[in-house]
């Protein structure tokens, strides 16, 4: 979390998602909750990533998040990406021992 004076009150992050040169992420491992920035007007919607919550390896039956140290190991043609952790384990993935999805 950045801030730009010695109050607090300039955000740096949320001035890159509204200007356009960020994006806010769904991750549920934030240590802060960045839809508290806006706190009272309209917040942005999660931009998903790729095409789901959660990503697997077809050469692998462990599903992540995307930023777990083993998911970014996944080559793009080898990624599954799953909407949820309940459609990764309806398709016989099991959740990683590190980042420890749902």
């Amino acid at each position: 979390m950045v801030y730009l004076d010695p109050e607090g009150d300039q955000n740096f992050n949320r001035m890159l998602v509204d200007a356009g040169h960020a994006q806010v992420k769904d991750y549920t491992t934030n240590e802060f909750d960045p839809y508290d920035w806006w706190a009272g007007e309209e917040t942005p919607e999660p931009t998903p990533t790729e095409a789901g919550k959660y990503v697997g390896s077809v050469k692998s039956d462990k599903y992540h998040y995307p930023d777990c140290q083993w998911a970014k190991k996944i080559k793009p043609e080898n990624g599954v990406w799953f909407a949820s952790s309940e459609e990764a384990r309806a398709a016989g993935y099991v959740s990683c021992g590190v980042c420890k999805p749902p």
